[in-house]
């Protein structure tokens, strides 16, 4: 299956408008080997001479990396926007359960002490904010690092074979420092915390239906 067979098929619906337009990236990258062609049939030295230089390639060369780094942006941007929503989720999810864990009636018996079950909404909160992280962890994330990358190589060696400069690996690099999808580290650690306070939630479950036996 090709990639961007493959991209389409595994884009989550709501969220399609915010993955990398790898077909868009494409036709110009088409229209970029069609310049190379026929200039490398009409001016052979062209191929000689640095891309930069190339007159007639220089406007699409622009015009690819301009659209990329408007895709990567447009994937930051969403990264961003789930993130802020998440962190403020698991804040609140965890807040909730403090006070369903803290805040008792004085006139509560000894028994009672032992921490209550979570309210079912704040069960189902955690259950969409699992959802929401697992999905951009081993789904969004990872289709827009590989079509970037994708991209660049196809360019890259589209270029190989008419003399120009490899990029991939420069501009990977420069995403990397640049935007924070990349390594994701943030969303990371929310899911790290939210694992830690999901245990934490199910020990609280064990030991109160243990005292409930005794």
């Amino acid at each position: 299956m090709k990639f961007a067979q493959h991209l389409q098929e595994k884009r989550h619906t709501p969220w399609l408008q915010y993955y990398t337009d790898y077909k868009e990236l494409k036709k110009v990258l088409k229209r970029l080997e069609k310049e190379h062609k026929t200039h490398s049939q009409t001016f052979p030295i062209l191929d000689s001479l640095p891309p930069a230089t190339r007159f007639t390639h220089k406007a699409i060369q622009d015009e690819f990396f301009n659209q990329l780094e408007q895709e990567v942006d447009k994937v930051e941007w969403f990264y961003l926007v789930i993130l802020e929503k998440v962190q403020k989720q698991c804040q609140e999810v965890m807040a909730n359960w403090f006070w369903a864990t803290h805040h008792r009636p004085h006139h509560a018996h000894h028994q009672d002490t032992a921490p209550s079950p979570p309210p079912s909404l704040i069960s189902h909160h955690l259950h969409n904010l699992l959802t929401t992280i697992t999905r951009m962890q081993a789904n969004f994330l990872p289709l827009n690092r590989l079509a970037i990358a994708k991209i660049l190589k196809k360019h890259d060696k589209l270029e190989s074979t008419h003399g120009g400069a490899a990029t991939k690996q420069a501009m990977v690099e420069r995403i990397r420092q640049h935007r924070r999808f990349w390594d994701a580290d943030e969303l990371n650690k929310v899911a790290a915390d939210v694992k830690s306070f999901r245990w934490e939630l199910n020990k609280a479950r064990i030991r109160l239906e243990s005292d409930s036996v005794l």
